[in-house]
């Protein structure tokens, strides 16, 4: 396995020395008070090896900046969920508190109010519902009404009946 360098740089014969007889990995490495990362990889039908230095300072450096914009990116994503979080949730919430108070006011007898749901969904329905519901009571109201009315007029022509009645039975009393 003979590899060949392609550089006049004075640490190639220490880097070859790291990465010979090795398929791929990383070292660390102190030169003249500082330290260095490798990371190396041999591909073995071509019979190169690529080879990655870079000074473990600046590595703090770009981790330290990646772990920033990360923190960055993530307050933002943060900020943008919970934006839409709100708004989604106030479209679900407003109808229900919509339904809430119309139900209110039908409990207490005002019952010409009328639900009304702009989405397509479930809540639709329950206020479709809860509008045939108070429809059918105020027509079962209007019948009872009406039949007290009718029943009132029954009980009058049953007074004047009965009087009619205890009128002739009081002239029958008399003839007799």
């Amino acid at each position: 396995n003979k590899q060949k360098s392609l550089t006049n740089n004075p640490d190639a014969k220490l880097i070859e020395d790291i990465v010979i007889g090795s398929a791929s990995g990383t070292k660390q490495i102190e030169k003249d008070g500082k330290r260095y990362l490798i990371g190396y990889d041999y591909l073995k039908k071509a019979e190169v090896s690529f080879v990655s230095i870079i000074n473990e300072d600046k590595t703090q450096k770009v981790f330290s900046y990646i772990i920033s914009k990360n923190i960055a990116a993530s307050i933002m994503l943060i900020g943008i969920f919970s934006i839409f979080a709100v708004l989604f949730s106030k479209k679900i919430t407003s109808p229900i508190l919509n339904i809430i108070n119309i139900t209110e006011d039908i409990s207490k007898g005002n019952l010409d109010q009328k639900v009304k749901i702009q989405t397509n969904d479930e809540l639709k329905t329950l206020g479709s519902s809860i509008n045939s519901m108070s429809s059918s009571i105020q027509g079962l109201l209007k019948d009872k009404q009406k039949m007290i009315i009718e029943l009132e007029q029954s009980n009058k022509n049953h007074e004047i009946a009965n009087k009619k009645l205890d009128d002739i039975n009081k002239n029958l009393e008399d003839t007799v």
